[in-house]
């Protein structure tokens, strides 16, 4: 499985998982795991070659993807004269966490992440492309998605 569609899968259920504790609405929970998992995508638009963007990839400018998809988002709102998000607060921060959880996991990696004044730092030798970087955010998200939205 390539590793944005882990990225994603964890971020998804993990945001949901928050979004239902809280108390969000069905819809509200539907609306930030898309808006969330698609900052895995413009993170992972910063990809080129073998390596990865300071632009999308920095402890300061990762979060930037974060507000931009929130004003896009919100953008939206008045168009459709329905609120379809939580309140500002709790939606931008759902959406941060994204970012930040998109460079925790890739820290973990040979690649890393932009750290400034520090330059790139990397707190594991993981292939973000192998088995080993791609199972680490996989058992996480089987253990909520069994804990939280599996019935038996």
């Amino acid at each position: 499985m390539p590793k944005t569609a882990v990225h994603m899968l964890f971020t998804l259920v993990s945001v949901a998982t928050l979004m239902k504790l809280i108390g969000a609405t069905p819809l509200q929970i539907l609306t930030m795991t898309i808006l969330a998992t698609s900052v895995d995508l413009v993170m992972d638009l910063g990809h080129h070659g073998g390596g990865r963007s300071r632009i999308t990839h920095s402890v300061l400018t990762a979060p930037l993807s974060s507000a931009l998809i929130y004003i896009f988002a919100k953008t939206g709102e008045p168009i459709l004269e329905a609120s379809y998000m939580p309140s500002d607060v709790v939606a931008l921060t759902a959406l941060i966490y994204a970012s930040i959880l998109h460079l925790a996991w890739d820290s973990l990696t040979y690649q890393g992440i932009h750290i400034p004044f520090k330059g790139w730092v990397s707190l594991g030798n993981l292939s973000s492309r192998g088995a080993t970087a791609n199972l680490i955010p996989m058992i996480p998200t089987l253990i909520l998605l069994f804990a939280f939205w599996v019935r038996f």
